[in-house]
């Protein structure tokens, strides 16, 4: 990322080639912010500052709209003060409208109760996306309208996969990581597989992309071991998610790109 913007401020003809940008989506490591991460450890602080390269890449290439994800924990006082605030007075000051809230999977139908802050700043010339409504709630939430179904669970993803993959010898025991049939599995995580809700194992790869909503051939794509395939996986976003942001940045796009070459 560092050697791209480099190139865009520096090389005239690398930012030529870019052509005209109008959306970025960013995605910067959430390990820093993490309250999975409880140590904070490593190169937390050097992964925490890679948030504020949102500030270059709208000075360097001005896009109509910028999307940037994140976890829950950007929302902690200290994370919001050094990084949060910044990012937004800065892009402010760029003159983009922004919005900041909180979005999750599984209101969008997907099998995780994986919640992320996302934050869209956006031109003038375009407006404001709406995030698009929820489609889904936990059963002890439906309104009784018909205008959303209950929450997709991991059985409701996974039935008939149970016996594809072999159980684990010896009893596996993880607290932290029960997992229940009727019920979205916690946020896949990228470190580990949760217990499976009927077998004496963890989820396998391809469990776990399911899960994020790939196809079955997806782990396949993947490269690096096992724990390095995992942390693919669980460092995505998951379909339902990223196909409602999609559909919220495309409904203000749409109208710039009408009438424009294919």
């Amino acid at each position: 990322m560092e050697d791209f913007l480099s190139k865009c401020e520096k090389v005239p003809t690398f930012k030529e080639a870019l052509d005209r940008c109008d959306f970025v989506v960013l995605s910067p490591p959430c390990q820093g912010f993490s309250t999975m991460n409880r140590l904070k450890g490593g190169n937390a602080l050097e992964n925490n500052e890679e948030s504020l390269r949102i500030l270059k890449v709208a000075e360097l290439l001005s896009p109509k709209i910028l999307l940037f994800e994140n976890v829950f924990g950007l929302w902690e006082t200290g994370h919001i003060n050094g990084y949060l605030r910044p990012i937004v007075y800065g892009l402010i000051n760029m003159n983009y409208s922004v919005q900041v809230g909180k979005i999750c999977g599984a209101d969008y139908g997907d099998p995780q109760i994986r919640r992320r802050l996302y934050l869209i700043a956006s031109r003038s010339c375009v407006g404001v996306p709406v995030i698009p409504k929820t489609t889904h709630s936990s059963p002890n939430k439906l309104d009784g309208f018909g205008e959303t179904t209950p929450y997709n669970t991991v059985s409701d993803l996974l039935k008939g996969e149970e016996d594809n993959f072999p159980e684990t010898e010896s009893r596996v025991m993880d607290e932290e990581l029960v997992t229940y049939a009727n019920k979205p599995v916690p946020t896949v995580l990228a470190s580990k597989s949760y217990l499976h809700y009927c077998k004496n194992r963890r989820y396998s790869l391809i469990e776990n992309a399911l899960l994020m909503g790939q196809e079955r051939d997806f782990v396949s794509k993947l490269t690096g071991n096992d724990k390095s395939k995992q942390r693919q996986i669980g460092n995505g976003v998951p379909m339902g998610m990223a196909k409602a942001m999609g559909r919220a940045i495309h409904e203000v796009l749409k109208w710039e790109w009408e009438g424009e070459d294919d």
